[in-house]
C-alpha cells in the first residue's frame, strides 16, 4: 500500500515537472499576435458594436491606444484573460473589450489600434463599418420601442422657462436604461422637474408602456441653437413561451433573465430627432429702467412684524415674491430702501420651489431688520417689481402699498442713586464684638476666611484632563494595536485604508502635459484614479468597468448619486481618451477627480 502511494506520488511529481517544463519552455515561445474583431460590420443607429482587441502570446500587454473615433461613443466593458494547455503547449491571451455607439450614419473605417507588449508596439488591421438609419422608427410603425422629444416652446425669450420632455414608448420589457439628454451649456441653464412618470397609452391599436421625463431649460442668451438628439441605451427583453403553452404559478420565477432559454436580450440605442430653437431677446421697447430680469408671472406682498415701537427697538420687514419662472434669480428689490431714520440689517433670502404641470412655481422671501433711530411716523415707500410676461409679450409691474411705522421715543435710563449711611459712628468700645464662648469648630474672624475657595473653570478643566489622560492614552494605544493587527491579517483593509494616501502621492508625480494632445495626461490620471478605486473596493487590477464600480459602491450602501458620480468620472476619462483631440482643462479635471474621491473616502 505504501509502495503504491509512492508510485502515485512519483507520477504526480513527474506530471508537475513536465507541466513546469512545458510552461517555461514551449508555452512562452509562441509569437505575439494582436488582432481586432467586431461582432458586426453593418448596423443601424439603434445598434452598437462590440470591439475586441486580443493579444495572444502574452498577458502583460498595456491598455490599447484606440484611434480617434469622433463618430462613435466608446465605452470600455472590461478585460478578460485566457490560458489553454493543448498537448503540453500553453496558449495565453488577453482581450480588451469596448462598446462602440454610432453617432451618425455613413461609411467608416476603424483605423488600427496600437498595443504595447513587453516594450514593443503592435498594430491591428483596419475594419470597414457601415452605419445605416434606424429600420423602424416613430409611432407610425408597430415597433417594440421608440423615443420622442419635444419642447414646450420653440421660440422662447431669454430667461423664459422651456420644458424639454423625453418619452420612451415600449412594448417589450426593458432593463439597464441609460438616458443622455445633452444641451448646450452656453445657451441654457437646467433644472430638474422631479421624477419620471410612467403610464400606458394606446397608439394605432397597440398598447405601449411610456416613460416620460421632463427638465426645465432657461435660455441664457439669444440666438439659434439646436438641442442634440437624446440618446437612450437599454436592453430589450423578449420573453418566449415556446414549450410552455399554458401559464403556471412558476412563470414569474422562470421569467427571470437568468433562464436564457425562455428570453432573449437585445441591446438597443434609441435616438430622438434634434430640436431647433430660436431664442428671442427681450424687447427694448418700453423696457423699464429698473427691470428685474425676471421672466414669467409674478406677484409681491410686504408686511411688518410690528408697526409701533420705540427708538432702538427692532421690527422685521418681510417681502414675499411668488410666481412662475426664474424666481431663484430675483434680487432683493428692497436694497434701495431709504436708510434715513433707520439702521437696516439684511437677512439671507429663502427660496421654496414646487412643480405644477411641469412648470416651476415658487416663493422667495426677503427679510430686513429695521432699527429706527428717530421718533415719529415713518413711511416705508412701495416696493416695485418690473418683470417680463412672455404670454402677454410685454413688461408688467407688481407693486406693494406703502407701510407706516410709528416710532415712540425710547425710555430714559434711570440713574443709580448712592446714599451714605446716616447712622452715627459708634464710639470706641461701644460696638466691639465680645467673645461669649468657644465652640468645637473655630470661629472665623478674618475676612480672608470667607473668600470663595472653589476651583476656577480653568483649574477644573486641568484636573479633568489629568484625570482622563491615562484612559485616553490607553484607548489610543489599544486602537493602534488593533489597527496594526487588522492590517496584518486583512490585506483588503490595508489597501482601503492607504488608498487615498497612495492616490495623493501618485497625483503629485503626475506627468505634466506636453504638446497639444491631452490624452496621455488623461490616460495617466485615469490609471491613478482606477488604482485608488481598486484599492478602496478591493478589486483585482484596474480593468474593471464603470458599471461594475457603480454596482460595487451601491453594494456598500453608498448613495446612488455618489455612485453615479464615480461612474460618470470614469466614463469621462474614457471619452477624453478615445475622442479626437480637444481642449481639456487639466486643473478642473484634477479638481473634479479629487472632489469625487474625497466624497468616496468620507462615506466608503
Amino acid at each position: 500500500m505504501t509502495g503504491g502511494m509512492g508510485r502515485a506520488g512519483g507520477s504526480l511529481l513527474a506530471g508537475i515537472a513536465i507541466f513546469l517544463l512545458a510552461w517555461t519552455g514551449t508555452g512562452w515561445a509562441n509569437d505575439i499576435q494582436v488582432t481586432a474583431t467586431v461582432d458586426k460590420t453593418t448596423l443601424s443607429l439603434e445598434d452598437s458594436i462590440q470591439l475586441s482587441i486580443t493579444v495572444r502570446g502574452s498577458q502583460s500587454a498595456e491598455t490599447p491606444e484606440l484611434p480617434p473615433l469622433p463618430d462613435f461613443r466608446v465605452i470600455s466593458t472590461g478585460t478578460s484573460s485566457s490560458t489553454q494547455i493543448i498537448n503540453a503547449d500553453i496558449q495565453v491571451s488577453l482581450t480588451f473589450s469596448y462598446q462602440l455607439l454610432p453617432l451618425k450614419e455613413g461609411q467608416f473605417t476603424l483605423r488600427p489600434a496600437r498595443v504595447v507588449v513587453d516594450g514593443k508596439t503592435y498594430s491591428t488591421e483596419p475594419i470597414p463599418l457601415t452605419v445605416a438609419a434606424p429600420r423602424n422608427t416613430g409611432r407610425a410603425r408597430n415597433v417594440e420601442a421608440f423615443v420622442e422629444t419635444y419642447v414646450s416652446n420653440a421660440k422662447p425669450f431669454v430667461n423664459e422657462q422651456v420644458v424639454y420632455t423625453f418619452k420612451l414608448y415600449r412594448k417589450a420589457d426593458a432593463q439597464n436604461l441609460n438616458l443622455d439628454m445633452p444641451y448646450d451649456q452656453q445657451y441654457f441653464r437646467k433644472m430638474d422637474l422631479g421624477k419620471s412618470k410612467r403610464y400606458t397609452q394606446v397608439i394605432n391599436g397597440v398598447e405601449y408602456e411610456i416613460h416620460e421625463l421632463s427638465v426645465a431649460l432657461f435660455p441664457i442668451k439669444p440666438g439659434r441653437v439646436e438641442l442634440p438628439p437624446a440618446l437612450l441605451e437599454m436592453d430589450l427583453l423578449y420573453r418566449s413561451r415556446q414549450g410552455f403553452p399554458g401559464r403556471s404559478p412558476f412563470d414569474p420565477f422562470f421569467d427571470d433573465p437568468f433562464f436564457g432559454s425562455r428570453s432573449k436580450i437585445e441591446h438597443k440605442v434609441l435616438r430622438s430627432k434634434p430640436i431647433s430653437l430660436e431664442i428671442q431677446p427681450l424687447p427694448e421697447k418700453d423696457k423699464p429702467a429698473n427691470f428685474s430680469g425676471l421672466v414669467g408671472q409674478f406677484d409681491i406682498s410686504e408686511s411688518l412684524s410690528k408697526t409701533e415701537l420705540e427708538t432702538g427697538d427692532t421690527t422685521t420687514l418681510t417681502l414675499t415674491l411668488t410666481g412662475t419662472g426664474n424666481i431663484g434669480d430675483a434680487a432683493n428689490p428692497m436694497r434701495s430702501l431709504d436708510r434715513q431714520g433707520f439702521k437696516i440689517y439684511e437677512d439671507q433670502p429663502a427660496v421654496e420651489t414646487s412643480i405644477h404641470d411641469t412648470r416651476i412655481t415658487g416663493k422667495k422671501t426677503f427679510k430686513l431688520a429695521l432699527v429706527p433711530t428717530v421718533p415719529g411716523t415713518l413711511t416705508i415707500p412701495p416696493v416695485v417689481l418690473n418683470y417680463f410676461d412672455p404670454r402677454e409679450n410685454s413688461y408688467r409691474r407688481a407693486e406693494t402699498g406703502p407701510l407706516t411705522l410709528k416710532v415712540l421715543p425710547g425710555r430714559e435710563s434711570e440713574s443709580l442713586h448712592l446714599a451714605d449711611s446716616n447712622l452715627p459712628v459708634p464710639q470706641s468700645g461701644e460696638g466691639d464684638v465680645k467673645i461669649l464662648g468657644k465652640d468645637i469648630l473655630p470661629i472665623h474672624t478674618r475676612l480672608s476666611d470667607f473668600e470663595d475657595q472653589s476651583l476656577t473653570a480653568s483649574e477644573t478643566w486641568v484636573y479633568l484632563a489629568l484625570l482622563l489622560l491615562p484612559a485616553v492614552l490607553y484607548g489610543m494605544v489599544l486602537i493602534r494595536e488593533r489597527t496594526q493587527q487588522r492590517m496584518k491579517v486583512n490585506p483588503a483593509y490595508y489597501r482601503s485604508r492607504e488608498a487615498f494616501k497612495l492616490f495623493q502621492k501618485q497625483l503629485k508625480g503626475l506627468s505634466p502635459v506636453s504638446g497639444n494632445d491631452p490624452r496621455p495626461f488623461v490616460r495617466e490620471l485615469s490609471q491613478i484614479v482606477r488604482e485608488y478605486i481598486g484599492n478602496k473596493l478591493n478589486l483585482k487590477g484596474t480593468a474593471f468597468t464603470s458599471v461594475e464600480v457603480e454596482s460595487r459602491l451601491k453594494e456598500r450602501h453608498i448613495q446612488p448619486d455618489q455612485a453615479a458620480k464615480a461612474r460618470a468620472l470614469l466614463e469621462k476619462y474614457e471619452a477624453l481618451q478615445f475622442a479626437p483631440v480637444v481642449q481639456t482643462d487639466k486643473s478642473r479635471l484634477i479638481d473634479e477627480s479629487i472632489e469625487v474621491l474625497k466624497e468616496l473616502e468620507r462615506i466608503a
